[in-house]
């Protein structure tokens, strides 16, 4: 939706693609090495036939399996280097994008005004909620981001600008694959939901509304409420759905207080959200969702892939995330299994999927409020 109203300089772009070919060719070749030395290691031999009858261990066992699996999974030189890169890339992609979008600062701000002069109404807004209490768990450098979410005020447009065409299109970081599209998997997720009439949808921690752009798209006529703690990723969704006219509501908000009514809801939506939150809030925010949702109405995770359903180097893997790219949380969610989760709150009809066949992501758990619209 929408064209890029900025473009970065030649430099910037030069800047970003390098280190966005140096993380893909990296995880192409070095990761294929070091899960060759991993699967070789009688340590991991042993590691792995323990994974296999790990199905329905509690979250804790997982957390203390994988982490031994790192350890034997560091023995490995090609490991060692494949996650150097990683770490390097995954730090200096900020240092580069940041300085690269504040070369167009003035571009940018140019645009935002002549936006602001011409834009119509089109059922977009934005509802901001000053002195918000922010949780414990939300001041984190999230990605190694500086500052966190709202570091930088730009970081809306280092996303669209600088890692959008310039990184995320190589894949090879974090779960995506070398070469993975991932451009579509909102849309293709969504497909997921039981066939049925959705009028509101919601989306929790909707960060600058990535997804709730693809839900116009597969749901033209629907109302799309979005909500998240972040100003800075609130606002810069609300001016490029003002600029492209796809009418999203956006409100600050906790994730497990959207102040919507109870049953109001005919789709709640998480996408790539559970894994940045403790387990303990996961929880309180399917309570939310269950409680806003309509008799009858469905909610679809679409996060990483529990640590059960891929193999223990790719446990490795995403357990890296938690230890060394900021993200806390990350091996707490894959080493829980929400779907087990949703059926204690009292969802039904409970079903998981995954798009892709080696690291099963973006991997989706749908479930329905029991009941029907009519009662």
């Amino acid at each position: 939706m929408g064209q890029t109203q900025v473009r970065l300089t030649q430099r910037g772009r030069a800047g970003m693609q390098f280190l966005g070919h140096l993380r893909g060719i990296a995880s192409a070749g070095l990761r294929d090495r070091a899960r060759t030395d991993f699967e070789r290691d009688s340590d991991g031999q042993a590691l792995q036939a323990t994974a296999a009858t790990m199905d329905a261990a509690p979250y804790r066992a997982w957390m203390k399996l994988v982490r031994e699996a790192s350890r034997v999974a560091a023995r490995s030189d090609a490991y060692r280097f494949e996650r150097f890169y990683q770490c390097m890339g995954g730090h200096e992609i900020f240092v580069r994008g940041i300085c690269a979008v504040e070369e167009c600062r003035k571009e940018i701000e140019q645009a935002r005004s002549e936006q602001s002069k011409t834009e119509q109404d089109d059922g977009t807004s934005l509802d901001l909620l000053p002195g918000l209490p922010e949780p414990r768990y939300f001041p984190v450098e999230w990605h190694t981001q500086p500052g966190g979410w709202d570091g930088y005020d730009l970081y809306g447009e280092v996303f669209q600008y600088a890692f959008g065409p310039n990184v995320f299109r190589y894949g090879g970081y974090a779960v995506v694959e070398p070469g993975q599209q991932t451009r579509y998997a909102r849309e293709e997720s969504f497909g997921e939901l039981p066939p049925g009439t959705y009028r509101r949808i919601y989306e929790v921690g909707c960060g600058t509304g990535g997804s709730l752009f693809s839900a116009r798209a597969v749901f033209p006529d629907a109302e799309l409420i979005g909500s998240d703690l972040s100003e800075t990723q609130l606002r810069h969704g609300y001016r490029v759905s003002r600029r492209v006219g796809a009418g999203i509501q956006f409100k600050q908000r906790l994730a497990h207080d959207t102040k919507e009514p109870d049953d109001s809801i005919d789709a709640a939506i998480s996408f790539a959200f559970f894994h940045e939150l403790p387990r303990h809030e996961t929880l309180r925010v399917l309570e939310e969702m269950y409680r806003i949702l309509r008799p009858g109405g469905s909610m679809i995770i679409v996060d990483p892939p529990p640590f059960k359903e891929v193999d223990l180097f790719q446990s490795v893997i995403m357990d890296w995330e938690s230890l060394h790219h900021g993200e806390p949380y990350f091996s707490v969610s894959c080493a829980s299994h929400w779907a087990t989760e949703m059926r204690k709150m009292g969802f039904e009809n409970v079903r998981e999927k995954a798009f892709h066949d080696r690291n099963k992501y973006p991997y989706v758990t749908v479930g329905t409020k029991p009941g029907t619209g009519d009662e």
